[in-house]
């Protein structure tokens, strides 16, 4: 096998190790501080001050993935 091949090879299992390592240990802590974010957002906004009820794009975006990542665990779990 050529060097160069193993090279890609194994720049490619790092990049689907990296990938496979967030969405299973970063993702989950993110969505947990999104949702305290989105919470606390909420009780601002009830209590009348400025900037509540504001969920960045960066946290939609976390609550999304967790929501799709959990999804396809629990379809995966059932087959």
């Amino acid at each position: 096998v050529p060097v160069k091949l193993e090279k890609t090879i194994l720049v490619g299992f790092l990049v689907c190790a990296d990938s496979f390592l967030y969405n299973f240990t970063l993702l989950p802590i993110r969505s947990l501080f999104g949702l305290a974010d989105a919470i606390t957002g909420v009780f601002h906004s009830m209590r009348g001050k400025t900037g509540g009820a504001r969920v960045s794009s960066l946290n939609k975006d976390d609550l999304i993935r967790t929501v799709l990542l959990v999804c396809s665990l629990l379809l995966l779990n059932r087959v």
